[in-house]
């Protein structure tokens, strides 16, 4: 390990951060080699790491991140200045899909914010969608509706897209729609909130039996993601709508939705984004009886699979395909 990396990861040892999350990122040499130049104000840092994080250079927010907590912890022990920049590196790690570290940042910084801050409210919000998304949607959901509703109206706006995705993991998909249109309310969350709140909501219609909302929810995602101009925005819209097309029976349109987030994750290099796109065009594939290509995009997917972990979804989505794939007399003719 080169030296800077050592160096790094002694001081990720000393702010609290365990070691074991810092190797459990993925391109920890990448992260660790080259910290840039730092911004010496906090609000800067976070707002670079923010950047690199929506144009989905993970690597690169890791840098920034990792960096800043190096140079700004004292005595070993982190102050209250380092909460942000934990809170936003458990975003940067929740998106990319590292939800062991994205949860223990998110612990960091509730432990380093003063607990009446903004920060601390924040943290409280991003603690409960890691638990969510790293397959605890109950406990998730318990974090999230402890969150008092009557704070700043952004907070209360994130905290209602926080139970939405707990209700939609849940499979409630008449209270994941519900929560998910009062998120968007007011847009008090900006246009990268709404988009996500309305790629949301549009899955959730959809899963509900509720093919016009489900639409109105996809359109209206697709006029806030471009107001918000980022790449993981406009992926998280694109996947969802497919999503929502696949439960409503749409199966081209869905194909169409995922090619389209596929093309962004591999310009941006998301490769955890594309394990999941080929994850569900081969479902859709099979579904289709196109039964060549959901070997295709199965083989690709387990090349993804050597260098990217598939959330659980996923990975039983693609075990799901290789037992019907197993079943089929072509399939197995033409191995």
């Amino acid at each position: 390990m080169p030296g800077t990396a050592r160096k790094l990861l002694a001081a990720l040892r000393a702010i609290g951060v365990d070691p074991a999350v810092a190797f459990e990122l993925a391109s920890i040499d990448d992260a660790l080699v080259e910290v840039p130049d730092l911004p010496s104000g906090i609000p800067d840092v976070v707002a670079l790491i923010r950047m690199h994080a929506d144009r989905c250079e993970y690597s690169r927010a890791l840098s920034v991140g990792i960096g800043a907590l190096a140079a700004h912890h004292v005595g070993g022990v982190p102050d209250t200045s380092a909460a942000p920049i934990f809170l936003a590196l458990s975003i940067v790690e929740r998106r990319r899909g590292g939800m062991g570290a994205a949860t223990h940042f998110a612990a960091r910084a509730l432990a380093t914010a003063n607990p009446s801050s903004r920060v601390a409210e924040l943290a409280r919000v991003e603690y409960s969608l890691c638990h969510t998304e790293r397959g605890l949607p109950t406990e998730g959901l318990a974090i999230a509706e402890a969150i008092k509703d009557d704070g700043p109206q952004d907070i209360v706006a994130m905290r209602a897209a926080s139970i939405a995705t707990a209700h939609l993991e849940l499979e409630n998909y008449a209270d994941a729609y519900e929560w998910y249109r009062r998120a968007s309310e007011g847009g008090h969350a900006g246009a990268d909130g709404d988009a996500r709140s309305f790629a949301g909501a549009a899955e959730a219609a959809a899963r509900a039996g509720r093919p016009r909302a489900a639409m109105a929810e996809i359109r209206r995602a697709e006029r806030a993601a471009l107001q918000a101009s980022q790449p993981s925005t406009e992926m998280l819209v694109r996947f969802n709508a497919g999503t929502a097309f696949a439960a409503l029976g749409h199966r081209n349109r869905a194909e169409t939705c995922y090619r389209q987030t596929l093309e962004i994750a591999e310009r941006v290099g998301d490769e955890r984004k594309a394990l999941a796109c080929r994850a569900r065009l081969a479902d859709l594939a099979v579904r289709k009886g196109d039964f060549s290509g959901a070997r295709r995009e199965s083989r690709i997917a387990r090349g993804l699979q050597r260098r990217v972990a598939p959330d659980g979804h996923d990975a039983r989505l693609l075990l799901a395909v290789a037992r019907q794939l197993e079943e089929i007399p072509e399939c197995n003719a033409g191995s």
